[in-house]
């Protein structure tokens, strides 16, 4: 009995995992797994390559040039809307493609263009919420499904803000606060 409970304590010990806090900057070392300001890495995706689900990606000042990809349920948080650029011209159709349940807060978020099939952030998972966001430059804002909340959000020069898929199942899809402005 003992080793039973010694055994199942261990695999529940070792299967666990911790959340971490990693850092993004233009100053850091650029030294995974990016724990502290002074190892932080250059990249937002290289950053996300490494998380785990709970983890949060805090960005500091600056422009990154990038489009992501993101396969764990993160946070992403921006140092502010003024000085904290996520900036996607000329790059991927989407800026930002969660596949897994995912926050975003206090970022500019500029799209490829504003031509058909481009879009800011494209997040059909169960859970979406992004908060005081600037974006701009796309045909699409945000698509997300049922479990959105889209928060204090400043929409400039996009097609369609926010898209939803659920059209019979919005009752959990909150969108309080927004700003669109020179929507097309």
């Amino acid at each position: 009995m003992k080793t039973t409970l010694l055994f199942t304590s261990l695999l529940l010990f070792t299967t666990c995992t911790f959340a971490e806090v990693r850092f993004v900057s233009k100053t850091g070392s650029s030294t995974p797994p990016y724990t502290s300001w002074e190892t932080a890495s250059d990249s937002i995706q290289k950053c996300i390559n490494i998380c785990n689900d709970g983890d949060t990606v805090v960005v500091a000042n600056g422009t990154y040039r990038e489009s992501l990809v993101i396969n764990s349920a993160i946070t992403m948080l921006g140092s502010g809307i003024d000085s904290c650029i996520i900036d996607g011209r000329g790059l991927a159709s989407l800026t930002i493609k969660p596949n897994r349940d995912f926050t975003i807060e206090n970022f500019h978020i500029i799209g490829k263009a504003i031509e058909s099939m481009t879009g800011v952030i494209e997040a059909f998972v169960d859970f979406v919420t992004c908060k005081n966001l600037w974006i701009e430059n796309a045909y699409e804002g945000i698509g997300a499904s049922s479990g959105a909340t889209i928060q204090n959000c400043l929409f400039y020069n996009i097609n369609y803000c926010i898209s939803t898929s659920s059209a019979n199942n919005i009752d959990t899809f909150k969108i309080a606060n927004n700003i669109i402005l020179n929507n097309k």
